[in-house]
């Protein structure tokens, strides 16, 4: 896609969901996702969103796409896979844990690095994109890191 604004939701529901009849998009009420604002299923048959967060996304609220985004990371890199979970008193690289993964994959989808330049101001990549000021700012700040803008 060559558009900065990914639409998430319809790629999840309307494409992913219609053409692979065994992946599922199930949206749930918040009083019964106990604080979890979304889940994958580790065998990548369905992923599921709070309701709110569901709404939020649509509505194109940054978190909340952002949210949906990581979920479908989950569901792409980690299905049929043991997600990344280790006991506090271990440490993994980054780049080994499963939410550093989806939280790298949904910064990618969301705020592809071909679209930034050295011009590029939060509040530009917030309207262009349709993420939350936390989210564009460690964009901006990690492809400015990497020199790649």
């Amino acid at each position: 896609m060559d558009v900065p604004y990914f639409p998430i939701i319809h790629v999840i529901d309307q494409i992913l969901c219609s053409h692979f009849q065994e992946i599922e998009l199930e949206v749930e009420p918040v009083s019964d996702m106990a604080g979890a604002e979304g889940y994958t299923c580790p065998n990548g048959t369905f992923i599921t969103l709070r309701e709110d967060v569901y709404d939020g996304a649509i509505a194109g609220e940054g978190r909340h796409r952002f949210t949906a985004a990581h979920e479908l990371g989950h569901l792409l890199l980690h299905s049929g896979r043991g997600f990344a979970r280790v006991p506090a008193s271990n440490t993994i690289r980054p780049f080994e844990n499963s939410e550093w993964q989806a939280d790298t994959f949904a910064a990618e989808l969301l705020m592809p690095a071909r679209f930034f330049s050295s011009s590029d101001t939060v509040q530009i990549v917030v309207d262009r994109h349709g993420v939350s000021y936390q989210a564009a700012d460690y964009r901006l700040d990690k492809l400015r890191q990497e020199g790649l803008i």
